[in-house]
């Protein structure tokens, strides 16, 4: 029967505060999901609660606003009291008529000014000035906040791109410096090759060309070499090959610095 029963808005806060005073209040976490089971969308919850924060906030903020007032009004009341005390004290000592009350009446207009001035103090305005200056000091502090962080961002992508370049760098001289490698073996081979292959062939052609030498005959390179006293005569000949081998060497590099 109680379950199709429904409640205006008035039923439904005094329901509510009757709860609460039994229960001794809810924390957060089970004052949303009290909500979630009623059918309350969370934003909304959240921004209700929001405000409801606020408003305590602001409350305790005008509370201590004016407590300090009293405090101060208080102090300034006592050390009225005691300045005119002495005034007093002085007067009635020096004899030769009553003087007192003139500072008295001048203490006592200020201070009644003082407590005019308290309460007719708009405190929920200044407390909500006071709200506006922090949350634009609080904003101006994020910014400052945020371009210092995208300094940072910015010096650690610099950072980042530098060490990709010299990565590349490195990468790309170790390839030029593995392909001349290559290539001065390349070269180093086919001018060992030609040096062990003697006079016969393209390059014994090259260097009789070199020499003005007719180029020796398919019948003398295949010719096999002589015995006897002509192994001298070899000797000298291999020598002089060698000398025309290294003259040729020579002029390769020559040509290959060109």
């Amino acid at each position: 029967m109680t379950d199709t029963a429904t409640y205006d808005d008035e039923e439904v806060q005094e329901i509510l505060r009757r709860a609460l005073e039994e229960n001794s209040g809810l924390g957060h976490a089970e004052l949303a999901a009290a909500a979630a089971e009623v059918g309350i969308d969370r934003d909304r919850f959240e921004r209700a609660a929001k405000a409801v924060r606020g408003e305590r906030s602001r409350a305790g903020a005008i509370e201590r606003r004016k407590a300090k007032r009293r405090k101060k009004l208080i102090q300034t009341g006592a050390s009225f009291a005691v300045i005119n005390l002495f005034l007093f004290a002085i007067d009635m000592l020096s004899g030769g008529g009553w003087w007192f009350q003139w500072p008295l009446v001048s203490m006592a207009f200020v201070y009644a000014l003082q407590w005019v001035k308290h309460f007719g103090a708009d405190d929920e305005a200044a407390v909500i000035k006071e709200e506006a200056k922090r949350a634009k000091q609080m904003r101006k502090r994020n910014r400052k906040e945020r371009r210092r962080q995208r300094a940072i961002d910015r010096a650690q992508r610099k950072q980042r791109g530098k060490a990709r370049l010299q990565d590349a760098e490195d990468a790309f001289e170790a390839a030029v410096e593995q392909g001349l490698s290559k290539l001065f073996e390349s070269i180093a081979g086919g001018i060992e090759s030609l040096s062990t292959s003697g006079s016969g062939g393209e390059f014994g052609e090259f260097v009789a060309r070199k020499e003005g030498r007719p180029a020796p005959t398919r019948a003398e390179r295949e010719a096999p070499p002589a015995s006897g006293p002509q192994v001298r005569i070899d000797a000298s000949e291999e020598a002089e090959r060698e000398a025309e081998i290294r003259e040729a060497m020579a002029e390769i590099e020559r040509e290959l610095g060109r």
